[in-house]
This record gives structure tokens, C-alpha cells and sequence, in this order.
């Protein structure tokens, strides 16, 4: 699928990214509209699944301190997974 492609080529998904980053708000809401449309970042779903498992982990290696919309992003990536434990779990 075209949106799971988006997705998973880290060089489109960077580019995207970067055009939400811009000054020019309407490049930027159009950009991160893209991106909540099409698949999860699987590389950065994976890391975050480890979380839990990795003894080495630190936050800095999930969380892009330099953009926020990239926090934003990861973080909307472990709510849904929050979510779905819990939906698990009823």
C-alpha cells in the first residue's frame, strides 16, 4: 500500500516530517495531515514496543528534543498503544 511505503521509507517520512517543521503554516498543517493518514513509522513504532524490554533504553533515543511535532508524533504512537492495552484488558 501507498500510505504503508510513505511510512516505512525513513528518507519520504523524514521529508514529510521536515515540512511540517517550516514556517509556512499551511505546508506544515498539509504535511502533518499526511502524516496521520498514512501508516505508523514502523522503525519508530518498533522502538517505542521496545520500551519495556530494552535495559538500555533512554528517552533521548525515542524523543527528538530539537522537534516537537516529533515528540507529539511518538507520543500519539505510545497513547494508542496505551490504548490498546487497555482495551486488551477489559
Amino acid at each position: 500500500m501507498p500510505r504503508y511505503k510513505l511510512a516505512a521509507n525513513q528518507v519520504s517520512f523524514n521529508s514529510i516530517f521536515s515540512l511540517v517543521e517550516t514556517m509556512n503554516p499551511d505546508v506544515a498543517n498539509a504535511a502533518w495531515s499526511l502524516i496521520k493518514t498514512i501508516s505508523t513509522n514502523p522503525i519508530l513504532y518498533k522502538k517505542v514496543l521496545a520500551l519495556d524490554r530494552d535495559p538500555n533504553f533512554n528517552w533521548v533515543d525515542i524523543f527528538d528534543m530539537n522537534s516537537i511535532n516529533k515528540m507529539l508524533y511518538v507520543l500519539q504512537i505510545v497513547e494508542a498503544l496505551i490504548d490498546e492495552q487497555s482495551f486488551i484488558k477489559e
